[in-house]
């Protein structure tokens, strides 16, 4: 729907904020683009005239936008997301948005704890504007590697310091779609502070009551509940991670409509906003858990141990623990103790 509102838009003249940009050419930095919107080539249109650019882009320069700008034509065309990836890598990836809209999915995740090495995921879920899609430890978690490969663009909020890095411990092999928009830094950028639940009051966006007041902590409390054989409290959990799924795509919208309202004023111009308002929460199909756990799996000691190191290896290197006494004094001796893996090199050092 939002890439039909972008060729109308297209064709009324309105230009969006990715056919303003051109860091996304190689050679291409901020400080150019920003010379040549203060020179009057505000988008690709511009670009293509020779007027406009005379006088104002060298030769090597001329190249480039003559090179780079029909195939950034094209990439919309084709849904070629992957050959905007060099906005990823300078902060603006949110420049992709509406054209690659349809093409998004709005992911969150809970896990049993905030660790990479001893915590894991449990339940992850999917919001591509229309349907919520629900990936749960012991069911169905194993595809979601093949879901997430249908998207070319990937919402998250504070996805680089945790969803995305969780998920790639949790499965090696994962691809992940070519561009990522964490929007706590989008949301930074434009003078928001705090955490995802303080964005949503500074942006009026309102959740439901019985999941209002929920945290982090909250959702591992809610899991282990479940594990237990509370069921009530895994369809909280999925309330939980319902909200903040379809919340994502609000504040995707808003802060786009923020940044190029203010990219517009730069140029005097106007843009057509594409928020429409909050989505309603979708219904979700009924869980395929045919009976809930009664208790957790007891998993031994020595179980524990070993699928700890091996989550902490690297390659051919094992992982070297070093234990400290502290409780030395002049009368009683100290020392320290050295482990690489499972293997203690030599007796603890004793002074």
């Amino acid at each position: 729907m939002l890439y039909i509102m972008y060729v109308l838009y297209n064709i009324l003249g309105v230009r969006s904020v990715l056919q303003q940009t051109f860091i996304h050419i190689p050679g291409i930095g901020k400080l150019t683009e920003r010379e040549l919107w203060l020179h009057g080539i505000q988008n690709w249109d511009d670009a293509d005239l020779f007027e406009k650019r005379f006088g104002v882009a060298g030769p090597r320069l001329q190249k480039k936008l003559d090179d780079y700008i029909p195939l950034s034509r094209a990439a919309i065309k084709n849904h070629d997301a992957a050959f905007f990836h060099r906005l990823s890598a300078t902060g603006e990836a949110c420049r992709v948005f509406p054209e690659f809209a349809d093409e998004c999915v709005y992911l969150d995740i809970e896990t049993t704890g905030l660790s990479t090495v001893f915590d894991s995921v449990t339940v992850v879920g999917l919001y591509d504007g229309r349907r919520y899609s629900l990936f749960t430890q012991g069911e169905n978690l194993d595809e979601l590697e093949e879901a997430l490969a249908r998207y070319s663009v990937v919402v998250t909020f504070n996805g680089a310091g945790f969803d995305l890095r969780f998920l790639k411990t949790a499965f090696p092999n994962l691809t992940l779609p070519p561009i990522h928009i964490d929007l706590r830094w989008v949301s930074r950028k434009l003078g928001y502070k705090g955490g995802l639940k303080e964005l949503e009051r500074n942006l009026g966006i309102v959740r439901k009551e019985s999941v209002a007041e929920m945290g982090g902590f909250e959702a591992t409390v809610l899991w282990a509940k479940y594990l237990r054989g509370d069921r009530a409290a895994l369809d909280q959990l999925i309330d939980y991670n319902t909200e903040d799924v379809v919340h994502l795509k609000a504040i995707m919208e808003i802060c786009y409509d923020e940044m190029s309202n203010r990219t517009a004023a730069a140029f005097h111009k106007t843009i057509v906003p594409i928020f429409r308002g909050v989505a309603e929460v979708p219904k979700r199909a009924k869980s395929k858990v045919a009976a809930v756990r009664k208790l957790a799996t007891r998993v031994s000691g020595s179980d524990i141990v070993a699928n700890l190191l091996r989550k902490a290896t690297h390659g051919d290197r094992p992982p070297r623990i070093v234990g400290i006494d502290l409780t030395g004094s002049e009368r009683r001796a100290t020392g320290w103790a050295l482990l690489e893996g499972c293997r203690a090199p030599g007796r603890p050092m004793i002074r």
